[in-house]
């Protein structure tokens, strides 16, 4: 009899093992989305979901070659976010997971709209999406985005849509955010989000002579409590870096009199932004302090020279950025956030839509203070 129960009872607690596994589907059994587009167009929601094929990817890291990596890309439609959700999944061939989602763009159509808050909101509150995910907008396509691919064969997952960051470790300029840092900055009353934007370029690169459309960042737009506030290119972002804590290397370039006269790499900079409030004006004094190795010198000057010029160079970057900022309303370099945590008072006092009544001499003075060393077999003059 206790050889019966003891019998029973382990057929018991087996089967209660094996229950956890019934539902397990096996992978090509379900269709795991990489990444995931919104767009919105005269009151309709559009989806774009990219799938790529992982076996590409795991032959690719077990020594097996590189195949052609070209992703699927799945499009929905409807008047809400869940209803264009749906309408993809009519067409799908498999179950879809929303798990394994890397990156999510916003078309600037949907930015503009205010898309965001609601997509977000929906988001937040499905349990298979994840926080940790790359978000952009864009100018561009979404389905012409998603079908963008790395050169030689490299799989999407290594793309800058996918992992940003590894570039971005090597030159620091517009700096990539997660989907919960973008949440949490959305959230604060006096905050400007800064969104980088994808676009794709076709002049770069080629293979086998012909060319072949890479990705890049090529502006950011600024978004404050979901309401878009405008979008600053490429070409005026450079003062941000210094500013902007988090950017880890960058190059600055100088010239004297329209000639190249040096370059230099810096890790790291430190900012102080302090605010100064005088009746009904708020202004900000920013204390820079950047180490840098100087890798080229095109033009024989004494060091004392070559530090003024970069110094004068930093500061021309961060005023040039704040300007931009300001000629789209927005406030690029988020001076408002710091008077709003080291003032809430004044800064209750002097906002109006949470935005401060900044100008151009709100900036007031900008104090740069660089340290340069000599990189390798350059030597610096006295």
């Amino acid at each position: 009899m206790k050889s019966w129960t003891r019998t029973l009872l382990v057929v018991l607690l087996t089967s209660f093992l094996l229950a956890g596994c019934w539902d397990f589907r096996e992978v090509e059994h379900v269709i795991y989305l990489n990444a995931l587009g919104v767009d919105y167009v005269k009151g309709q929601y559009t989806l774009y979901a990219q799938v790529i094929d992982f076996s590409n990817l795991s032959k690719m890291e077990s020594g097996g070659g590189r195949h052609e990596d070209k992703p699927a890309i799945g499009k929905g439609t409807g008047e809400t976010f869940d209803q264009a959700a749906f309408d993809l999944y009519n067409t799908t061939q498999q179950k879809i997971s929303w798990a394994h989602i890397s990156a999510m763009v916003f078309s600037d159509n949907a930015i503009k709209a205010g898309i965001p808050e609601h997509a977000i909101d929906l988001m937040r509150r499905y349990h298979e999406m994840r926080h940790t995910i790359w978000t952009f907008g864009t100018h561009a396509s979404l389905d012409k985005l998603f079908a963008t691919t790395p050169t030689l064969n490299i799989s999407t997952v290594y793309s800058r849509l996918n992992n940003p960051e590894d570039a971005y470790r090597q030159s620091s300029q517009i700096k990539p955010i997660y989907l919960n840092t973008m949440i949490s900055s959305l959230k604060e009353p006096a905050q400007t989000t800064v969104l980088p934007y994808l676009t794709i370029s076709k002049t770069r690169w080629k293979m086998a002579n012909e060319v072949h459309e890479v990705l890049r960042l090529n502006g950011v737009a600024l978004i404050l409590n979901y309401k878009y506030q405008g979008f600053v290119g490429e070409q005026l972002l450079d003062g941000l870096r210094w500013v902007e804590s988090g950017h880890r290397r960058m190059a600055l370039f100088t010239y004297d009199r329209g000639k190249p006269l040096s370059s230099t790499i810096f890790l790291a900079p430190d900012c102080k932004i302090l605010p100064s409030v005088e009746g009904d004006q708020v202004f900000f004094d920013l204390q820079i302090k950047a180490q840098g190795s100087m890798l080229e010198v095109m033009q024989p000057k004494p060091e004392s020279y070559l530090r003024e010029a970069t110094e004068k160079q930093i500061e021309k970057e961060i005023r040039q950025t704040y300007e931009a900022g300001l000629r789209q309303g927005g406030d690029i370099l988020n001076l408002g956030l710091v008077l709003y945590r080291k003032n809430p008072t004044a800064w209750h006092r002097l906002q109006h839509d949470a935005k401060l009544p900044l100008t151009k001499a709100s900036l007031r003075h900008v104090q740069v203070q660089v340290q340069l060393k000599s990189s390798g077999k350059l030597k610096l003059e006295e």
